[in-house]
């Protein structure tokens, strides 16, 4: 299992808007990715918070950049929980969840790269 010691702090994370139906993710139209520069920064800030065991808990690598450049973990959480959750962290990043949650976007998800040296 992954944990947030195996995210690199070196890279950056993003996060992306989804609308969930029936357990089956999709992007939602008009929803901007975020990249957060400061991933080890946010990692500790995520790792602080009650929402933390589930995040952590719930990583995996499910996806890789097309030219090979890194493996995702990636977590996912409903958008009113990660909007609570940031906001004492970013609120910039709260005004956009709530434009998301406008457009439909009902679930959040977080990537970070896997570290290189990292097997999971």
């Amino acid at each position: 299992m992954a944990k947030f010691t195996d995210i690199d702090m070196g890279r950056s994370a993003s996060i992306r808007a989804l609308k969930n139906v029936n357990a089956f993710s999709d992007t939602v139209h008009g929803c901007e990715e975020v990249l957060i520069e400061a991933t080890a920064d946010f990692i500790d800030f995520i790792s602080l918070s009650k929402f933390s065991d589930a995040i952590e808990n719930n990583l995996q690598s499910v996806s890789e950049m097309n030219d090979g450049s890194g493996v995702f973990l990636s977590s996912w959480m409903n958008i009113a929980d990660f909007r609570e959750m940031i906001s004492g962290y970013d609120q910039e990043l709260v005004d956009m969840t709530e434009k998301w949650q406008s457009l439909g976007a009902n679930e959040v998800q977080i990537d970070g790269f896997l570290k290189r040296s990292t097997a999971v």
